[in-house]
Parts: C-alpha cells; sequence; structure tokens
C-alpha cells in the first residue's frame, strides 16, 4: 500500500490534465503526456522529482521542472 503504481499508454490529457502536466491520483501516476496525440514526450526522474518534457510538434522546445503533479499527495511538487 505505500507504493505507487507508474505508467503510461493512456495520455495525462484524458485523465483531465493538461497533456504537459504529470496525473496522479490513488497511489498511481500517469506520465504519458501525449506524444502520441501531437502534444509532449517527457521523461521523468522520480527520484530527484524532475521532468523533461519535449514538444513532438516544436522539438526545439524543450522544458526542464519540478513535477508538476496534478492531485498528488506524498509526491514532489
Amino acid at each position: 500500500m505505500d507504493k505507487t503504481i507508474v505508467f503510461g499508454h493512456t495520455s495525462t490529457f484524458r485523465l483531465g490534465v493538461p497533456p504537459e502536466e504529470l496525473w496522479y491520483g490513488d497511489g498511481k501516476l500517469g506520465i504519458d503526456t501525449g506524444a502520441g496525440h501531437g502534444y509532449y514526450l517527457s521523461l521523468v526522474n522520480l527520484t530527484s522529482g524532475i521532468q523533461w518534457s519535449i514538444s513532438v510538434t516544436r522539438p526545439e522546445n524543450i522544458t526542464c521542472r519540478k513535477m508538476k503533479i496534478t492531485g498528488a499527495s506524498g509526491l514532489p511538487k
């Protein structure tokens, strides 16, 4: 019960958050930020709480930020 399941293949925008954001709820962390739908490809470092994202339509736009997890509890903000 103290574990978090990290998953992809369900884009976070389908879970109700903006496509560049990660989703967290009930012990689950969604990290698919919609590359297959024309949004972002993300890399997540859970140890440091850093999320790297690259726009698939404008690949020169790379962002690095502290993880922004909508609805999170117990994970880095």
